[in-house]
């Protein structure tokens, strides 16, 4: 081996020149080139970079729109409805006894809180809800139910008019027989006791009808005792001195001989109160008799 110095032959292996002394061989031992050094680093970081693309790719987990130590209340908290709205919230109702339907809207789920009392109810479609009332026979009447959605609450009041037609009730009827009147005539006197209201100096009447077990009419034969269409029936007028009148025994005297029946039979009579040719109560009860001629 030449020394690169001066030019002098040195045995194979030697690592300094025998003349001049320089060193003949750099890094002979175990040593690498610059390149080499290199080539080494890029590779590492490209080992590197695959390692860290495959952990990335199989730990990743997206952050959850809940989190694991999320409570159930405030789950339930993030649902709850931030709005209610009732499309009418005073309801007025004729006293004839009618329906009206409402609107709820709402973001949320809705229910029906407060009850109401017998005579409204209350049905429930979707977002509408119907306020139904029964017929109102009396003075103005209120009540209120409400609507609840979630932490939100909306009360409806509800308004019936009170009736201002005059209008009755039958509450009682019973008969006492082979009873006389003032002409001397035998007969049943019929005992009716019933309500009247909104009838203050108003005329109005009682008519009692007569039937035959099976319902049909018994048919007049004189017009003395008889409806319009010529049935059996008598009447008595009555005119309250208030505006609401409770009459606890109103009298009528029918003659036997008026319900020409010429032959026992088993017969009922049904009462009803009129105003102004318009029947102002239900029928009564029907009260039964057996009819015997010697009557």
């Amino acid at each position: 081996m030449n020394c690169k110095s001066c030019g002098t032959s040195n045995p194979e292996g030697a690592i300094f020149c025998r003349k001049c002394g320089n060193k003949l061989v750099e890094n002979k031992q175990g040593g690498c080139s610059k390149s080499a050094v290199i080539w080494f680093i890029l590779l590492c970081c490209f080992v590197g970079g695959i390692i860290i693309y495959n952990n990335t790719r199989y730990t990743y987990s997206p952050t959850p729109l809940v989190s694991e130590n999320t409570s159930r209340e405030e789950i339930v908290e993030q649902k709850k409805a931030s709005y209610l709205n009732v499309s009418n919230v005073d309801v007025c109702l004729s006293s004839i006894g009618e329906s009206e339907t409402i609107t709820i809207d709402t973001d949320g789920e809705w229910r029906i809180g407060t009850g109401v009392e017998n005579w409204v109810s209350l049905s429930k479609d979707g977002n509408s809800l119907t306020i139904s009332v029964e017929k109102n026979d009396g003075q103005e009447r209120t009540d209120y139910f409400t609507v609840v959605a979630d932490n939100i609450e909306k009360r409806i009041n509800i308004t019936q008019y009170a009736n201002t037609d005059p209008y009755g009730k039958i509450t009682n009827v019973w008969v006492d027989h082979n009873e006389y009147d003032d002409d001397g005539k035998k007969g049943m006197r019929i005992h009716i006791a019933f309500k009247a209201h909104n009838m203050l100096n108003k005329e109005g009447k009682v008519s009692v009808y007569f039937y035959f077990s099976d319902g049909t009419a018994l048919i007049d034969a004189n017009g003395s005792y008889k409806t319009t269409d010529g049935y059996v029936a008598v009447s008595r007028s009555f005119c309250p001195s208030y505006e609401n009148s409770d009459y606890n025994d109103f009298k009528i005297f029918m003659p036997y001989s008026e319900l020409h029946l010429d032959s026992s039979a088993d017969i009922y009579f049904q009462a009803t109160l009129w105003y102004n040719h318009e029947r102002i109560s239900d029928y009564s009860e029907k009260e039964h008799m057996q009819y015997t001629k010697n009557n």
